[in-house]
């Protein structure tokens, strides 16, 4: 398995959406609000947008070309700090993707970004995802009650990482 990550560019729009929809159908820890809207229009226009930021990023992971998996970090309004989020196709669970994957946002918010921290959400009950954001510096600050895919409530962690600057 060769794995190539890349930021995502505007051409990359329909495939993107067509990730987000398996990832979401795949897994009820991942929700994107107001996604069933989303135009391939709309979408290479956000990814331009994005992609003319310093602090905002989309990553792709794609294996021979396909596209597995995807993060971000998304500014959040007012704050030096980046909300990031990271989806992976079920089949490339627990094969270190994930980790490449945050290593690489981290490695971005650190060298090229004016943001100071990250934050994110994760429920708390998907252990391999709450033990990699702790594996990689992340640290609870808050518990909360957030609705999943199929609007259960559950309890979620917010944690936060401080970047080197």
């Amino acid at each position: 398995m060769e794995i190539e990550l890349k930021a995502a560019e505007p051409d990359d729009a329909a495939k993107v959406l067509q990730l987000l929809r398996l990832l979401q159908a795949e897994s009820s820890f991942f929700t994107i609000e107001n996604f069933d809207a989303l135009t391939v229009d709309q979408e290479a226009d956000n990814l331009e947008q994005i992609g003319q930021t310093d602090d905002n990023l989309v990553l792709l992971a794609l294996d021979a070309g396909e596209m597995i998996g995807i993060a971000t970090v998304s500014k959040l309004d007012g704050k030096p700090t980046g909300e990031i989020g990271i989806a992976i196709l079920k089949r490339y669970y627990h094969q270190g993707l994930g980790t490449a994957l945050l290593d690489e946002l981290i490695y971005w918010g650190d060298h090229f970004s004016p943001l100071r921290q990250f934050t994110l959400s994760v429920i708390a009950d998907n252990t391999p995802a709450v033990g990699l954001y702790r594996k990689m510096g992340f640290k609870p600050k808050q518990v909360e009650t957030v609705k999943d895919g199929q609007g259960t409530e559950r309890k979620s962690f917010m944690m936060t990482l401080d970047l080197d600057h």
